[in-house]
């Protein structure tokens, strides 16, 4: 940023420029060599001396521009700082807040100039540990500076890491969180999502969230710190195109994919797979991992045409390499059959599928769990064409063998219950639906726990089913249960809870309770364009 330059840097709470000495002003050259001599001085450590040089300057610029000029502000700069470093904050505050006052009477109160004068006052204040007057300073200057250079600016942030420090050692922890959670997505954009800067930010977020009895979100920030420092020592010690940091880039895009922040991952996984087609070559069967990886990311950020190039990409890299009945070949061939059934191109997805389920068969077993994934697939492609009577027996083979490899009590049992009992639903067969969306409920909350977020998901299924009977009262209750869940597990502002507010706003209009669904439906709405605004 343009103005005053900076001689001495200290950091206060690991942030923001302390006050400085000014550059030299303009004017006869009898001015420039006593300013040279301050500097002279001050850099010599002779403080004492570089104060009365300072005096005399300003003195000399006040006699001849007038109490008011803007050389006089860096001259009372001068002092100020000469003061700060001396330890006399007496002496240096009014000497900033008149370089202040003349500064907005001839700028006015927003302007970058002022800002500058706003951080000294606001640093001074802080190491004499004045809070309440510091946050108020760097307040202000945080104002003028994202108005004036973007939210994103060096400056800015420094002044927003600054301030939610100051709460933070303050013991004000809401306004902590608020600083620290606006100032975290600024830097992963600026910096990268993997970047060292990180760190410090998401443990103060952690121990944040353990004091606050929050361990989900405490737990999450803190594993992201850790990967973060892990990757950055591999980079330290094997450099940042080494295959061995690629675990750490999975590992830490895994975290943010948990967290339905794809930008940050797809960054991460782009970067690992730069870095084997670099060192491994653009056949190797771990880029076709890679491949894959992404590709699943771009499909859940709606972007198909580079996850369906990607899937093919793998698919023949795959089959090369590994013959075309290999248990691998079948997955890409299920990715990509997937792919087009979501697009609703059935007729391409179900040969592919079909295949897929052949290989697996016949590679694996029959019983094994990767063909029960298959059957569960191809059952659902024809519950989306209406075809029932055939989805109907794949479901119920694949739940068979789920049953038999992982017992009847096993999560992945539980969801092939739920998607049977969503066939059931569909055909309006509702008593058959509700008995198996119960079974798969009770699995769920004896072996993941009752504020689980699988078990919102089977909270939510139940309540559509008591909807569609019209049946307002157990709906509302199950829904609401679920969004708690939801909201304590992943935050008020996710995905699934905007999902499950839909649905309570569309309960609320059926009971013709109008107000609280408009409400419910507007505040699901600004939670998915969050979402659709970062993508």
């Amino acid at each position: 940023m343009k103005g005053i330059s900076r001689l001495l840097t200290f950091f206060l709470l690991s942030t923001l420029i302390t006050p400085s000495l000014s550059a030299k002003g303009s004017g006869p050259a009898d001015w420039e060599i006593l300013s040279l001599n301050v500097r002279s001085l001050y850099e010599k450590g002779r403080y004492s001396r570089a104060v009365n040089a300072a005096k005399k300057k300003l003195k000399s610029v006040e006699k001849r521009k007038g109490t008011e000029h803007p050389d006089v502000v860096l001259r009372l700069n001068d002092l100020a700082f000469l003061y700060y470093v001396q330890k006399q904050y007496a002496d240096a505050e009014p000497l900033y807040k008149r370089a202040l006052g003349i500064r907005e009477k001839a700028l006015g109160p927003n302007h970058l100039r002022v800002a500058e004068v706003l951080n000294d006052l606001a640093a001074l204040h802080q190491i004499q540990g004045h809070r309440v007057q510091a946050i108020s300073y760097y307040q202000r200057l945080l104002t003028i500076w994202e108005n004036t250079l973007g939210f994103d600016h060096p400056d800015a942030t420094r002044a927003l890491k600054t301030l939610a420090n100051i709460y933070h050692s303050d013991g004000q922890e809401p306004e902590a969180i608020l600083l620290y959670e606006r100032l975290l997505p600024i830097l992963e954009n600026s910096l990268g999502p993997a970047h060292h800067d990180l760190v410090d930010i998401l443990n103060n977020l952690a121990r944040l969230y353990r004091n606050r009895k929050s361990a989900t979100l405490a737990g999450s920030f803190e594993k992201r710190a850790l990967i973060i420092s892990i990757l950055a020592e591999k980079e330290r010690e094997f450099g940042p195109n080494h295959l061995r940091i690629i675990e750490s880039l999975n590992n830490l895009a895994e975290l943010y994919i948990k967290e339905e922040q794809y930008a940050q991952a797809e960054q991460l996984y782009e970067r690992a797979l730069k870095i084997q087609k670099r060192n491994l070559g653009s056949k190797h069967l771990e880029v076709a991992v890679s491949q894959n990886k992404l590709a699943l990311l771009y499909r859940a950020q709606g972007k198909d045409n580079h996850a369906e190039a990607l899937y093919k990409q793998a698919l023949v890299i795959r089959k090369k390499a590994l013959g075309p009945i290999h248990p691998d070949v079948a997955v890409c061939l299920a990715n990509l059959a997937t792919l087009y059934a979501d697009q609703g191109k059935y007729e391409k997805a179900e040969p592919l599928l079909v295949l897929s389920l052949k290989i697996r068969k016949k590679a694996l077993g029959p019983e094994n769990i990767d063909v029960a994934k298959n059957l569960n697939n191809l059952a659902l492609l024809y519950r989306d064409q209406g075809k029932y009577d055939e989805a109907e027996p794949l479901y119920k083979s694949a739940l068979a063998i789920y049953v038999k490899n992982l017992g009847p009590d096993h999560p992945d049992v539980a969801t092939s219950l739920n998607n049977l009992a969503s066939l059931y639903k569909t055909q309006a067969r509702y008593p058959l639906a509700r008995a198996l969306f119960l079974q798969s409920l009770a699995i769920r909350e004896k072996e993941l726990g009752a504020n689980h977020p699988y078990v919102a998901i089977s909270l939510n299924n139940l309540a559509m089913l008591y909807l569609a009977q019209e049946q307002y009262a157990p709906a509302e209750v199950l829904l609401i249960r679920a969004l708690k869940i939801e909201e304590i597990a992943l935050g008020p502002d996710n995905l699934e809870a905007a999902a499950i507010l839909y649905n309570l706003a569309e309960l609320y209009r059926l009971m013709e309770r109008h107000e609280e669904a408009k409400a419910i439906k507007n505040r699901a709405a600004d939670i998915r364009g969050k979402y659709e605004g970062d993508g």
